[in-house]
């Protein structure tokens, strides 16, 4: 969840005084980058579900059987309270000698002709340059694979105040006490 994330993003407001940012991952562009460079080379069997299909991949990386770099979906293996109440799914960096940054743009780079840097997308022609909100949603879901959004620091408090009028707050994201603390 969106509201989830942005809990997270400012989840120290007051403390830190900086920006926070919720990124946002195009799965449809993941798959095409595990499609290709992924599944045929570790034998990934194709009636699999894309849950199953992850969890071999990080169990391959994992035991060292096998070394890529990109990102992959991780979803917890067994859930307790607070991975349901948070509803975690968590994207892992496939090689760890490399920064996670190394690993996103391996799969995102080289899909399309757009290149992004500072929040400022760059379209190659005949498309036009310009800031993420000039563009249509067919422009975006179709070009863009990563998308950083910023949340100025100035607006955390205001937010915090609607998430917990949706219930999204400490006690319902972490409802066991170790949790709570």
């Amino acid at each position: 969840s969106i509201f989830v994330a942005c809990y997270f993003a400012t989840r120290y407001d007051g403390k830190s005084g900086k920006d926070a940012a919720i990124w946002g991952i195009h799965l449809g562009k993941l798959e095409r980058f595990k499609m290709r460079k992924v599944y045929s080379e570790l034998g990934i069997q194709s009636g699999l579900s894309i849950y199953e299909k992850d969890q071999e991949i990080i169990q391959k990386i994992i035991k060292r059987e096998a070394r890529f770099v990109g990102v992959s979906i991780l979803s917890p293996f067994r859930q307790n309270k607070r991975l349901f109440a948070q509803q975690g799914e968590f994207l892992s960096a496939l090689d760890i000698n490399k920064s996670f940054m190394d690993n996103l743009a391996e799969v995102f780079v080289g899909d399309c002709d757009t290149e992004v840097k500072n929040g400022y997308c760059d379209f190659g022609t005949p498309y036009k340059r310009g800031y993420i909100d000039e563009f249509s949603s067919d422009e975006l879901v179709k070009y863009i694979g990563v998308v950083k959004f910023i949340i100025p620091e100035k607006v955390h408090k205001g937010l915090r105040i609607v998430l917990e009028h949706m219930n999204i707050q400490t006690a319902s994201l972490f409802p066991d006490f170790e949790g709570a603390v």
